[in-house]
C-alpha cells in the first residue's frame, strides 16, 4: 500500500462499488452495514427533498424577504448533494441521482396540483 493510499483511506479517485467504511459528509457517518446504509440512504434522501423544495422555492419567492434564506439553503444543501456525488461510490451516486429525479418529480407534481387548485378557486370565486 503506497502513501497516497494510507493518507486517503476509504475515498479512491475513481468510481468504486464497496460501501463498507465510506464516510457520508462527516466522520462520525461511516456506513458500516446494512442499517448503517439504510440509515445513509435516509438521510440522502432527506437532503434532495430540501434541495429540490428549496430550488423551487427560490423560483417563487423572488423580491420577497424569504428568497436570501431560501437562496442560501438551496446552495447548502446542492453543495451537500455534490460532496455525495464526489464520493465517487458507485451505490451512493446512482442513489443521490435517483433521489434528486423523484424528489424533483414530488416538487413538480405538487406545485401543478397546488396551481390546478388555485386555479380552480379563482374560477369558483370569480364565477
Amino acid at each position: 500500500m503506497t502513501n497516497f493510499t494510507m493518507a486517503m483511506g476509504w475515498w479512491h479517485p475513481y468510481f468504486f462499488s464497496d460501501t463498507s467504511g465510506v464516510q457520508v459528509l462527516f466522520s462520525f457517518l461511516e456506513i458500516n452495514g446494512p442499517a448503517s446504509l439504510v440509515a445513509a440512504l435516509g438521510a440522502i434522501f432527506t437532503l434532495c427533498l430540501v434541495d429540490r423544495y428549496a430550488a423551487a422555492g427560490v423560483q417563487s419567492a423572488r423580491g420577497t424577504s424569504s428568497y436570501i434564506p431560501l437562496f442560501f439553503l438551496q446552495r447548502l444543501s446542492g453543495g451537500l448533494v455534490m460532496l455525495v456525488l464526489m464520493s465517487f461510490n458507485i451505490v451512493l451516486f446512482v442513489f443521490t441521482l435517483v433521489f434528486l429525479s423523484l424528489c424533483e418529480y414530488v416538487v413538480q407534481k405538487r406545485a401543478r396540483s397546488n396551481d390546478t387548485l388555485r386555479t380552480y378557486e379563482m374560477a369558483v370565486t370569480t364565477g
